[in-house]
């Protein structure tokens, strides 16, 4: 086993890094326009800052992060608990609105992130929790009715190896996805990260 119990925090940039140009290109037009975008699964907070940074400068825009930090096979309590912390630090330092829902994302989606939208429509949602299949796929049913006409979806890690146990992965997901919602989406340009914008909505 490899010990992490102290390798710091801004090792989980990396991926960030490798994926923030296509990341970029599926939200571009969202910038200085007052929005909401949700991200399921923070971890160490690259992606969140930059989001706080490049996106969520309108003072009526707001992020929301979901991760429930807890402890699983690879990470411990204490190395959860850092990376949970430099996640609230950076994101804090940009002075954007954010709020945390320290909880899995199937129970934020049914009910507290509903509260703290308050009516509002998610524009950008970026799903990078669990990446077995069925929790991608649950991700996007619970946001479906969060969404509307011209919000942006972003699935990542859809270019990476299948998952240890050999089930369906991100990119089943993603399949299934485009096949069941058809031309309600349009599927946008990406290789590590699947992105869809929202044709068509009915509701919000």
């Amino acid at each position: 086993m490899i010990d992490r119990s102290n390798r710091d925090p801004s090792f989980y940039d990396t991926w960030f890094g490798r994926v923030r140009r296509e990341f970029a290109a599926a939200t571009r037009g969202f910038a200085g326009r007052a929005i909401i975008y949700v991200e399921i699964g923070c971890w160490a907070g690259a992606s969140a800052e930059w989001a706080c940074r490049n996106l969520l400068a309108d003072p009526d825009s707001c992020g929301v992060g979901i991760d429930p930090y807890g402890p699983d096979r690879k990470h411990g309590n204490d190395e959860i608990e850092r990376v949970r912390q430099s996640a609230i630090k950076r994101v804090a330092a940009t002075g954007a609105q954010w709020e945390w829902l320290q909880t899995p994302s199937a129970t934020a989606l049914r009910g507290p992130l509903q509260s703290l939208l308050n009516g509002r429509a998610i524009d950008i949602i970026y799903i990078d929790g669990c990446h077995d299949a069925d929790a991608v796929l649950t991700d996007f049913i619970l946001a479906w009715p969060l969404l509307r006409a011209g919000s942006v979806v972003i699935f990542d890690d859809v270019g990476r190896t299948p998952c240890r146990h050999g089930g369906p992965h991100v990119r089943e997901a993603v399949e299934a996805v485009a096949l069941c919602w058809g031309r309600k989406l349009e599927r946008l340009p990406g290789r590590r990260q699947a992105a869809f914008r929202v044709n068509e909505k009915q509701g919000i």
